[in-house]
């Protein structure tokens, strides 16, 4: 089922008519009624490894405010159905920008998926295990000032998301998200410094 046979549009018409009309309180109302319309969009839209590195709620909110701003501005035609069209097309737009700049920010992966010896002894002479690429993690994690260090433990090894990671250490995502990124390239330099130690 999709999202708009499981939210349907009761109640939408009359608060879509009257903000377009300005009438007292009708801004309040229609976004009070448009909000779960977005987070479902915007739910239905993005995909779960994309929720890992950028929050929907953060786009829900973009995608709300161009959606309240965009009601002024639909032809005198439109209606309702119009509008949720729109709605749709800027939740995609916006969830593929949001998909285009964590690309840029990810950068090369800090660990290689397949590690040379500089990096770590494993015991046997075979392929890297996950459980050596693990204390690898650990070990250069402990390399790191502790609020970077903590951010990563959290979402690289306990695997939870920005969000979950932001309330356990009780900081805004927005910070989690950069000193993430922070970690991520101080552990780049690290690994590259280890390769040139051992060419050395």
């Amino acid at each position: 089922m999709s999202w708009e046979e499981e939210s349907g549009s009761f109640g939408g018409e009359e608060a879509f008519c009257a903000a377009r009309r300005g009438d007292p309180g009708s801004g309040d109302a229609f976004a009070a009624w448009l909000r779960p319309q977005v987070v479902e969009i915007v739910k239905w839209r993005m995909r779960p490894s994309l929720r890992r590195w950028v929050d929907p709620e953060d786009v829900t909110q973009i995608v709300l405010l161009e959606a309240l701003t965009d009601v002024a501005r639909l032809p005198d035609d439109a209606g309702l159905e119009d509008f949720l069209w729109r709605v749709k097309r800027t939740a995609r737009s916006r969830i593929i920008d949001q998909a285009r700049k964590h690309r840029r920010l990810q950068g090369d992966s800090t660990v290689p998926e397949r590690p040379g010896r500089f990096v770590f002894a494993p015991r046997s002479s075979g392929p890297a295990t996950q459980r050596d690429e693990r204390k690898l993690l650990e070990r250069l994690i402990r390399e790191l000032p502790r609020a970077y260090g903590d951010v990563v433990r959290l979402i690289a090894l306990e695997r939870l998301d920005v969000s979950s990671a932001a309330q356990r250490l009780g900081l805004r995502p927005a910070t989690v998200r950069k000193r993430y990124d922070r970690a991520r390239r101080a552990l780049q330099r690290l690994c590259q410094q280890r390769s040139r130690e051992s060419r050395s």
